[in-house]
C-alpha cells in the first residue's frame, strides 16, 4: 500500500497540526528506530512530538470554550492513606505508643515489662501518659515530641488512633506489612499513580505485601522528590496520563468547568489537546508542561511551605530540627503527601531506613524516633492545612527491646534523672502497628473503648493466647487485614470488606469483628 506522504502533510498542516516528516528511513522501521527518533508509546497507540507541538499554535478560532473557573481546586473526597516504614527495627511500643493488657487503654503493665518496652520505672505511671494526638502516648516519648514540633494546637486536637498488637521478624523485609494492594482495592485511588513509594519495588515499599493481597497490573511509582512528582506529567510522558485522566488534570492545569471537561474526556487525546489550544488554555508545549507539573509539585504551593514551615514549638529537649521542607527527608514526604491530598495518588508508603537501635545511647535513638515523628507530624499537619482527611500508618520489621532494663543507664540530657537503658536488641514479639487519622472537622471516633487490638502480657511481649486479640497476634498478615478493616470502618465502607479481603478473612464473622475495629465513621 502507498501512500501519498505530501498530501497527508498538507492535510496535516490544514488542520492545524505541524507534522513530522521521516521521507528518508531505513525499511523496515522497528519500535526501537521510532523511539530513538523521539516517538513515544502511548497507551493504544504511539504519538509523536509532533501532537505535541500543536500545543504552540493557535489556528482555531475561538468559538464556545466555555470559561474557565480561575485555578481554584475542585476537593477531592477521596480515600488517602500513608504508612511509614521504619526499617530495620525501631521501638514503637512503649517508650512512644503505650501498649496495655487485657483491658486495653489504661490497664498498665507491671514495672518491669515496660522496662522490657524501655520504660524505666520511674516513668511507669498514669501521670505519664499524654492524649495530644488522641492515641495514648509516653509523655517522655521522643516521637511525641517529634509530632508535636510538626504540627499545630488545633491539629492535633483532630487526631486519633490505635495500635495493633504483633509480633513480625526481626530486621527482615520478608514480613508482609505493605498495605499497597489492599488499599488500592478499599479505594485510595490517585489519577495520576493508584500507589507511590520511596522505594523502586512494584509496590513501593520495602516490605513485602501479603501474598494474597497482590494486584499484578498495578505497579507503583517511585517518588522520592518534588522532581518526581513533577515528572508525573511530563511534557514527555503527557500522552500516557492524559487518556481517562484528563478530568483531574485540568482542573488543576487549566481551571476548566466540569461541564467542559466532560465534554472533552469524550474526544481522542489530539482533540482532547487541540481544545485546549484552540481555547486558549494552554499556549505552548513549554506553558503545558510547567502548568501541568506546578500542579502536582508541593515545592510550589508557596503558602502551604510558608505554613508548615512557621510552626515553631518550643524545644526544650534539644532535638535537631529541619524545617526546610525542601531538604532531606522532609522533601519526600511534602512531594507523596501533596500527590496524596491533591488526588494524585491514593496510597504512599515512605521508607525511613537505619532504625537500628542496638546498643546505642539513648541521646542518638531518641532523635531517630523524633525524626520518625516529625515525619508523620508533617504529613497529618499538611492534611490539616489543606482541610483534607488522612489516615497514617506506622510499622517497623521487628522493633527493639531492652534485655537488661536496669544497665547500662545511658545519662544523657534527654533522659530523667537515674537515665534510661539502652536498647540492646531487636525484640519482635513486642512489636505493633499504629493507625492514626486525622479529619477537619473533629477528632475521629473511637468505637471501641479499648483503644487497642490484641494486647500485651506481663513479660513486655505481644500476647498470643487473648481471646478477643489472638487472630493478629502473630500474623503480620491479619494484622494488616485489620488496619484496612479500621480504614474502611472510618470510610462507612465495613460493609466491603468482603470484597477488599476476601471471602475467608478472619473478622468474617461480625461477633469476631467487634474486636478488631477500633474506629467509628467519621462524619
Amino acid at each position: 500500500m502507498s501512500f501519498d506522504l505530501k498530501r497527508l502533510y498538507n492535510r496535516a498542516k490544514a488542520q492545524g497540526l505541524n507534522p513530522i516528516v521521516h521521507e528518508n528511513h531505513k525499511a523496515p522501521l522497528t519500535r526501537r528506530d521510532l523511539l530513538a527518533q523521539g516517538f513515544l508509546a502511548g497507551t493504544g497507540f504511539v504519538v509523536a512530538p509532533s501532537l505535541l507541538s500543536m500545543l504552540s499554535t493557535n489556528a482555531y478560532a475561538a468559538g464556545d470554550c466555555g470559561a474557565a473557573v480561575g485555578t481554584t481546586e475542585v476537593a477531592f473526597d477521596g480515600m488517602r492513606v500513608m504508612a511509614f516504614e521504619a526499617a530495620g527495627g525501631m521501638n514503637i511500643s512503649g517508650a512512644n505508643f503505650m501498649v496495655w493488657g487485657k483491658g486495653g487503654a489504661g490497664d498498665f503493665l507491671p514495672a518491669s515489662a515496660l522496662g522490657v518496652l524501655g520504660v524505666p520505672a520511674t516513668m511507669a505511671t498514669s501521670d505519664q501518659v499524654s492524649t495530644e494526638f488522641g492515641i495514648p502516648m509516653h509523655s517522655r516519648s521522643a516521637l511525641l515530641e517529634g509530632l508535636r514540633q510538626a504540627t499545630t494546637p488545633e491539629c492535633r486536637e483532630r487526631v486519633n488512633g490505635f495500635p495493633i498488637c504483633v509480633t513480625s521478624m526481626d530486621d527482615s523485609n520478608a514480613n508482609q506489612f505493605s498495605l499497597s494492594y489492599y488499599a488500592f482495592k478499599s479505594g485510595a485511588l490517585g489519577s495520576l499513580s493508584h500507589v507511590i513509594g520511596t522505594e523502586s519495588t512494584a509496590h513501593g515499599a520495602r516490605s513485602l505485601a501479603p501474598t494474597e493481597s497482590i494486584v499484578s497490573s498495578l505497579s507503583a511509582t517511585q517518588v522520592r522528590s518534588f522532581e518526581d512528582s513533577r515528572n508525573l506529567v511530563s511534557a514527555a510522558s503527557l500522552e500516557t496520563l492524559l487518556p481517562g485522566r484528563v478530568g483531574a488534570i485540568l482542573r488543576a492545569a487549566a481551571g476548566m468547568s466540569s461541564s467542559r471537561i466532560e465534554q472533552l474526556q469524550n474526544q481522542q487525546l489530539p482533540e482532547q489537546i487541540r481544545e485546549l489550544v484552540r481555547c486558549g488554555y494552554v499556549k505552548s508545549a513549554d506553558a503545558a508542561s510547567g502548568n501541568l507539573s506546578d500542579a502536582v509539585d508541593g515545592s510550589k504551593d508557596t503558602a502551604l511551605i510558608t505554613a508548615l514551615s512557621a510552626i515553631t514549638e518550643t524545644n526544650t529537649r534539644n532535638f535537631a530540627v529541619n524545617r526546610n521542607m525542601a531538604q532531606g527527608e522532609n522533601q519526600s514526604t511534602v512531594a507523596m503527601t501533596y500527590l496524596l491530598l491533591k488526588g494524585y495518588a491514593g496510597f504512599a508508603t515512605k521508607v525511613m531506613g537505619g532504625r537500628d537501635y542496638h546498643n546505642n545511647p539513648r541521646a542518638e535513638t531518641n532523635q531517630k524516633d523524633f525524626d520518625v515523628g516529625f515525619q508523620i507530624g508533617t504529613a497529618l499537619q499538611m492534611a490539616h492545612q489543606t482541610g483534607r482527611t488522612l489516615v497514617t500508618l506506622l510499622y517497623t520489621d521487628g522493633g527493639v527491646g531492652c534485655s537488661d532494663p536496669n544497665t547500662p543507664d545511658d545519662a544523657n540530657l534527654d533522659s530523667p534523672a537515674g537515665g534510661q537503658a539502652m536498647f540492646t536488641g531487636d525484640r519482635g514479639e513486642g512489636g505493633a502497628i499504629i493507625v492514626m487519622a486525622y479529619h477537619p472537622t473533629a477528632r475521629p471516633p473511637i468505637a471501641n473503648p479499648k483503644q487497642q487490638v490484641n494486647a500485651f502480657n506481663p513479660s513486655g511481649a505481644v500476647e498470643q493466647n487473648y481471646a478477643e486479640g489472638k487472630i493478629v497476634a502473630n500474623s503480620v498478615t491479619n494484622a494488616v487485614q485489620c488496619a484496612i478493616l479500621n480504614i474502611l470502618a472510618l470510610h462507612g465502607k465495613l460493609g466491603e470488606a468482603e470484597k477488599v479481603l476476601g471471602a475467608a478473612h478472619p473478622f468474617a464473622d461480625p461477633a469476631v469483628m467487634q474486636h478488631y475495629v477500633m474506629f467509628g465513621q467519621w462524619g
